[in-house]
């Protein structure tokens, strides 16, 4: 399982998203992760996800 922290990027819903907060849901294995589109046409679009409904892939920046 993964543990999603603030300034991460990730992949949901086939967009790239920046993490801004991250929330216990209702079990303790999943979160509730508030985030904004970081791409040219969408920067600024806010959205909540999750873990439990959603795919939600961890973006490697380092490659």
């Amino acid at each position: 399982m993964t543990i999603y922290t603030p300034g991460m990027r990730i992949i949901c819903r086939d967009a790239e998203w920046l993490v801004t907060r991250v929330r216990p849901a209702n079990r303790l294995q999943d979160q509730v992760i508030d985030c904004e589109r970081v791409d040219d046409l969408t920067r600024g679009h806010e959205a909540t996800f999750l873990t439990q409904l959603e795919t939600i892939k961890e973006l490697n920046l380092r490659s």
